[in-house]
This record gives structure tokens, sequence and C-alpha cells, in this order.
């Protein structure tokens, strides 16, 4: 029985027939491919940062979460994001400390602070406006399967 082709397109390599000329349509198809690739690589670096953002948020809550209560009301589940959203106040408060010191010039670790500062203002958003992606701690179910 014949093969069937594939549909893919194979990856081109200028190795095969040396040097090209940059104009050709050869430079073209693999300046191309090269583009191709580069984006593929940053959605799945961005897929994975995603992703492994929501894994540390989820194992936050899982720590924090009473096991012995079965059922969390609407306010204890708001108490509980607004710890989240406070976990790094201590970090924050370590490098404004840092700063007050009279023999140092400038904001040291300025990048982190900023860093710090914007997670929780983007935090704070979502908790007031689209919604914050957090555990449903209001269902017994989802409770106890957390």
């Amino acid at each position: 029985m014949p093969k069937i082709p594939s549909r893919k397109t194979h990856a081109r390599s200028s190795a095969k027939k040396g040097a090209i000329h940059p104009n050709s349509r050869r430079a073209v198809q693999l300046s191309r491919d090269q583009a191709h690739k580069d984006r593929v690589e940053k959605r799945k670096a961005a897929h994975d940062t995603a992703t492994a953002n929501k894994v540390t948020k989820l194992m936050w809550f899982r720590q924090h979460v009473d096991v012995s209560k079965d059922v969390y009301s609407y306010g204890e589940v708001v108490k509980l994001i607004e710890e989240y959203i406070g976990r790094l106040d201590d970090e924050l408060g370590e490098l404004l400390s840092q700063q007050g010191l009279p023999h140092q010039k400038g904001r040291r670790h300025a990048n982190k602070e900023d860093e710090i500062r914007s997670a929780m203002l983007r935090e704070r958003h979502l908790l007031e406006g689209p919604g914050f992606e957090a555990p449903d701690l209001t269902e017994p179910k989802a409770v106890k399967a957390f």
C-alpha cells in the first residue's frame, strides 16, 4: 500500500546547498520558517509561565486552607484572597526598610519593588473588577477535593 504524503512542511536547511543569496526565494523561505519557530517558542514560553503562575497560586491556597472546615463563606474566601494578595507585604517592607539606611543613596532593588507593587495592584484590580481566579471554597465537594 502506498504511503500518503504528509502535509507538514519539512524544515528547510541552508546547510544542504551551501551559501545562498540574501535576496533569493530560499532566503525568504528560511527567514519565514525561523520567524514561525520564534513565534511558536514565544507562545510556548508564555503558556508555560501562565501555567506555572496558576500552579503556584493553587499551591498557596492549598497550604492556607483549613482542612477541618467543610465549607467557607463568601467573606472567608475574600479574606483568604486578601491574605494571598498581601503575601508580598513582608518582602516589600523589608525592601523599603533597606532604603531607609542613611549611607545608601537612591532606590536599591527598585526593579523588585516595582514588580511587587505592580503584582499586588494587578491582583487587587482583579479582585475588585473582572474576577480573581481562585478555588471555589463555598462548595463542599470543591473543599473536599482541594
